[in-house]
């Protein structure tokens, strides 16, 4: 199933990615417009794998699911939110699994990290999916 990109004032970027061979890259969110937007902020260890799907791929067309858990959870109570004013950035780093990857095996092509943020709880905050890229070698 497609899933549509909104057209939205917050943006996704991958931040930083010196760690990711430790199976950890930074995210950041910024509020390109104008007026203040709230996200969740109950992005963590336990729960990132609920709001984020990235997947490495080479240019050869080989890919790999780095998260697994991407759909709905359930907080046995009241979400925790962050307001981003318009221009504010946040930058969150979450956890991303390489029991599937050698690593090795694709340090001879070029590689594209690509994450996707999926929200679908939460009141009054931005609901929907934004999405990432950034290239990545793994010298």
């Amino acid at each position: 199933m497609a899933i549509a990109e909104e057209s939205t004032p917050l943006q996704l970027s991958i931040a930083d990615t010196s760690r990711f061979r430790e199976g950890r890259i930074t995210v950041r969110f910024r509020n390109g417009g104008n007026e203040p937007v709230r996200i969740p902020d109950e992005i963590n260890d336990e729960t990132a794998d609920y709001f984020f799907l990235t997947v490495l791929r080479t240019e050869r067309g080989n890919f790999r699911v780095l998260n697994r858990k991407v759909g709905k959870i359930t907080f046995h109570r009241s979400l925790n939110y962050r307001e981003l004013a318009p221009g504010q950035e946040y930058s969150v780093t979450i956890p991303v699994c390489l029991d599937e990857v050698d690593l090795e095996g694709w340090k001879q092509c070029s590689c594209e990290l690509e994450t996707r943020y999926y929200n679908r709880q939460g009141k009054d905050c931005f609901l929907g999916m934004l999405r990432a890229t950034a290239r990545l070698a793994l010298q």
